[in-house]
């Protein structure tokens, strides 16, 4: 004869194995441990954490410091991509300093439209949000580092010459295509080099330059305004005449230059145009 356990038997496994998936559904909706319910989103069935939430949740383990270095500027020959380092510091349990790193990039391909004018901050924004969630033990993927939307197209790539050129059209397909302009990245290169080397020259006359990684960051146009700034100013820093340089007498200056047919020699030169590339 059966005990009455053994009837109960098959009852009692159904109630524990609902039990089991009732707790599971509740685990999986709850935020983890730390987290308010107002820092998680769900997007498409998946759960997201918010870069505020993150940030909360290490100031309440005590926080001590937050820092970013830029390790890439976005600009034509990288494909507009911005990459930023995020370094957080939290406190352990055995109270000494932690610390946690982080990598961010964005470029148009991975943003909306809306942020495409601001890759430098994005790139922040979710480097800090990476080194956060390795300081504060959070494995959701962080809301800000996602792309765009399904609904809404990326921002738009500069197209990418990487030195090709388009193809002459055939005979007999038209009109013939016109000469192709030279790839971006070769102008840019240049424009470098033509900056590079006035740099040099301007430091043998003692002037100041911008920095190279500021210059990097600059567009061709904005690369070719800045050389014409800089070349002015060192023409002005050779007309200059040295503290200790001898001066001759005005008179006999204007009569050596009068039988000799010569420029006086306090005329500068006329500037050259270095600034055309």
């Amino acid at each position: 004869m059966a005990s009455p356990d053994d009837a109960l038997a098959p009852h009692l496994g159904r109630s524990r194995q609902a039990m089991s998936e009732s707790g599971a559904k509740s685990a999986s909706s709850e935020p983890p441990s730390g987290l308010r319910p107002e820092w998680v989103i769900d997007r498409q069935g998946k759960r997201f954490v918010l870069v505020a939430g993150l940030l909360a949740l290490a100031h309440e383990l005590g926080l001590h410091a937050i820092q970013t270095n830029v390790v890439q500027l976005p600009n034509d020959t990288n494909g507009q991509t911005a990459v930023i380092q995020a370094k957080v510091v939290l406190p352990g349990p055995d109270g000494l300093l932690k610390e946690f790193g982080g990598i961010g990039d964005a470029n148009p391909g991975n943003v909306s439209r809306q942020i495409a004018p601001h890759l430098i901050r994005m790139a922040e924004t979710r480097a800090i949000a990476r080194a956060l969630r390795l300081a504060t033990n959070i494995g959701l993927v962080a809301l800000e580092e996602l792309g765009p939307d399904a609904d809404e197209p990326p921002a738009p790539r500069t197209p990418a010459t990487n030195g090709h050129t388009a193809p002459a059209s055939r005979p007999g397909q038209g009109t013939p295509a016109p000469a192709p302009a030279p790839a971006t990245g070769d102008v840019r290169a240049q424009a470098l080099q033509h900056w590079d080397r006035l740099v040099a020259e301007a430091k043998r006359v003692g002037e100041d330059v911008r920095p190279r990684s500021e210059i990097e960051a600059l567009e061709v146009d904005g690369i070719r305004e800045a050389y014409r700034e800089l070349r002015e100013r060192v023409e002005a820093r050779k007309r200059v005449p040295a503290p200790n340089a001898p001066v001759s007498h005005l008179g006999g200056s204007r009569a050596g230059h009068a039988e000799s047919g010569a420029a006086p020699a306090s005329l500068p030169a006329k500037s050259p145009k270095g600034a055309e590339f």
